[in-house]
């Protein structure tokens, strides 16, 4: 089970989740893709699910059985249990968060990739968890926050990665040898800024799904291969690594941080 998450919004955290679930689907593994976000939950609308009459608080409280709220993406194959716009009432307890995702560990996935808010909502449940993902963008305040989230997470012993996203190569941006520097952990791969990402969340489909051939999905390609073969392109020389985009991300920035 892996935790995808971010210290603010608007780092891509809901696109790397879905875009990551479709791929991981697409190659043959059963996949959950869960939406924790209780403050903007955006899986459904990033996939074009229609109005969402349960979700995971429904579960969590108990009002539905996990199975009834788990709903099947038709151009995917993915199953996701969606957040729910407009859920009004108090947080789950302790006791709930935990029954959940012993249930949610229970159902014999591949692969469960969660989309959570920012911040770390339930810490209760970080036991749960195989790994966090956290989603950097290449800026020195995105990352020595993201520093912050990773250190409270060692100290739960949870494994933490960081994937940098919306690189675009620019002089004034973090090398990548910078930003696994900074944030202290293993820098698992570099997404590229891509408008094919807009355009495809704007028509409500999964750019990993709308067009394989753009950077970003290429690098969610890799990314998922990360998963499936835990194959660490950070560790590849750049000659043994190839010419694709996070190999030349990797010697470019290592260049700049020469300088």
């Amino acid at each position: 089970m892996v935790r995808v998450c971010s210290t603010k919004g608007g780092v891509g955290k809901t696109t790397i989740s879905v875009n990551l679930a479709a791929a991981l689907q697409l190659q043959g593994y059963s996949v959950l893709l869960v939406d924790e976000d209780s403050v903007n939950p955006c899986v459904g609308l990033y996939v074009g699910l229609p109005d969402i009459s349960l979700g995971i608080f429904d579960v969590m409280k108990g009002k539905t059985d996990i199975r009834r709220a788990i709903v099947p993406h038709p151009t995917t194959g993915l199953h996701i249990l969606p957040g729910r716009l407009g859920y009004a009432g108090r947080a789950p307890t302790k006791r709930q968060v935990i029954t959940f995702f012993s249930k949610l560990k229970s159902l014999g996935y591949d692969y469960v990739i969660v989309d959570t808010q920012p911040g770390i909502p339930f810490p209760d449940s970080l036991s749960a968890y195989d790994e966090a993902l956290i989603v950097v963008q290449p800026y020195e305040a995105s990352n020595l926050s993201a520093l912050r989230m990773a250190r409270e997470y060692s100290k739960r012993n949870l494994k933490v990665n960081v994937i940098a996203n919306r690189v675009r190569g620019k002089k004034y941006e973090l090398s990548m040898p910078e930003i696994q520097q900074l944030s202290e952990v293993h820098l698992i791969s570099a997404l590229p800024e891509d408008e094919q990402v807009a355009i495809s969340t704007a028509e409500h489909i999964p750019v990993y799904v709308y067009d394989k051939r753009t950077g970003f999905s290429k690098a969610i390609s890799d990314l998922a291969n990360v998963y499936t073969s835990r194959v660490s392109f950070i560790k590849e020389s750049p000659a043994e690594s190839g010419s694709g985009f996070f190999s030349r991300i990797i010697r470019r920035g290592s260049r700049a941080g020469q300088r």
